[in-house]
C-alpha cells in the first residue's frame, strides 16, 4: 500500500465521497483515480475502462486506461489506446510519451522515436520529452542522436 502522505489520497477520497451528483464519467474518473492512487491495479483497470466508455471521446480517459495496461504488461493494447488518445488530441504530449514508451516495450524502436519526437516538438521547452526520446534514441542505436536530446 502506497504511503498516503504526498500523494493527494485525501484530496482524491474527498472527492470520491462528493460524488453523488456527478455526471457518471466524472464519478468514474475519481473513482479510477484513487483506485490507481492506492495500486489497486485490477480494480484501477476496470474503472479506466468504464471511463472510456462513458467518455468515448476524451482523450484523458485513454491515458489512465493507457497507463493501466502499461502497468500491466499489456504493452500492444496500450499502444492502440494511446494510438486512440492522440487520434483524439493530435496536441496531447503526454498520449505521445505513452505511445512512445509503449512502442519501445513492445521493441519497436522506429516507432518509439516517431512518437517521442511529437511528444518533443509538442513541448519544445521541457526536459521530460527530450529525455524520453534519448531514450528511445539509445534504444534504436542513434548515441548521437540521443546524447543531444539528453543535453536539451
Amino acid at each position: 500500500m502506497p504511503a498516503r502522505d504526498g500523494l493527494g489520497l485525501a484530496f482524491l477520497e474527498q472527492a470520491n465521497a462528493k460524488t453523488k451528483d456527478l455526471p457518471k464519467a466524472e464519478r468514474l474518473l475519481i473513482e479510477a483515480s484513487l483506485a490507481s492512487r492506492l495500486a489497486d491495479s485490477e480494480k484501477a483497470l476496470t474503472l479506466w475502462q468504464q471511463v472510456t466508455e462513458a467518455a468515448p471521446n476524451d482523450w484523458r480517459g485513454l491515458i489512465g486506461l493507457g497507463l493501466q495496461l502499461t502497468l500491466a504488461e499489456k504493452y500492444a493494447e496500450a499502444v492502440e489506446v494511446e494510438k486512440k488518445a492522440v487520434a483524439l488530441n493530435p496536441n496531447a504530449g503526454p498520449a505521445y510519451n505513452m505511445l512512445g514508451y509503449g512502442y519501445l516495450n513492445l521493441g519497436d524502436n522506429a516507432q518509439a522515436v516517431e512518437a517521442l519526437k511529437k511528444y518533443a516538438s509538442l513541448l519544445p521547452n521541457e526536459p521530460n520529452p527530450h529525455d524520453s526520446l534519448g531514450e528511445a534514441m539509445m534504444a534504436a542505436g542513434d548515441l548521437a542522436g540521443a546524447e543531444a536530446e539528453f543535453k536539451q
